[in-house]
């Protein structure tokens, strides 16, 4: 039983880490696993504050994840394609 005291969930999670990087949780997991941070058990998580701070910190030094990528790239497609919808519009 001292085990499962023991391994107790963290005082901070990825619903934690999600809010203080503006991201989904999902998304979330996929730039830790990407980042090779190591899990708190079966699950990822910090006990102070510290370690939640070190781990914002390189996530944030990271690349993006890749929803944003995917986000980055229909904003261009958008834009690229709103300009001559507008001219065809007014002509």
């Amino acid at each position: 039983m001292a085990d499962k005291e023991e391994k107790s969930k963290p005082k901070y999670g990825v619903d934690a880490l999600a809010e203080a990087l503006n991201t989904k949780a999902h998304l979330l997991r996929i730039r830790l696993r990407r980042a090779q941070v190591k899990k708190n058990g079966k699950t990822y998580g910090w006990d102070t504050k510290a370690e939640f701070d070190a781990v914002v910190s390189q996530l944030k030094s990271a690349a993006p994840s890749p929803k944003t990528k995917e986000a980055q790239a229909k904003d261009k497609a958008k834009a690229k394609t709103s300009p001559k919808k507008v001219l065809k519009k007014a002509a």
